[in-house]
């Protein structure tokens, strides 16, 4: 396994258990809201911008069997509201630069509008 990929599941391993969860960016194999949810996050919202990605997104997550613990939220995260604030906020947007996909101003809106006030 890669060493970035052995961080963000360690950082997930360790924050996560029996805490709402939000995954920005979750992508077609919802890799990290999977494993959000396997770590034992009491629920994990997954969203994705894209509408086909968002279906297959929810396939591997049916595929998981997590469909009761992971829910997966199609838009913009900028743009939806969340049943309940998170206490953790996961993120691998990725580009050539760190603010290449709007990374700064989505996890900004995030963090002051769907996440809670200790929000990992």
């Amino acid at each position: 396994m890669a060493a970035d990929l052995r961080a963000y599941r360690e950082a997930i391993s360790s924050s996560v258990r029996g805490k709402v969860a939000l995954d920005i960016g979750t992508g077609r194999d919802a890799l990290w809201a999977i494993q959000t949810a396997r770590a034992g996050a009491q629920h994990v919202f997954a969203v994705e911008q894209q509408p086909d990605t968002a279906g297959q997104a929810r396939r591997a997550i049916a595929e998981a069997g997590l469909t009761d613990r992971v829910t997966v939220i199609q838009g913009r995260s900028t743009d939806i509201e969340l049943p309940e604030s998170a206490q953790v906020c996961i993120s691998e947007i990725v580009g050539n630069i760190a603010s290449a996909e709007g990374v700064i101003i989505a996890l900004a809106d995030a963090r002051r509008r769907l996440c809670t006030a200790h929000c990992v």
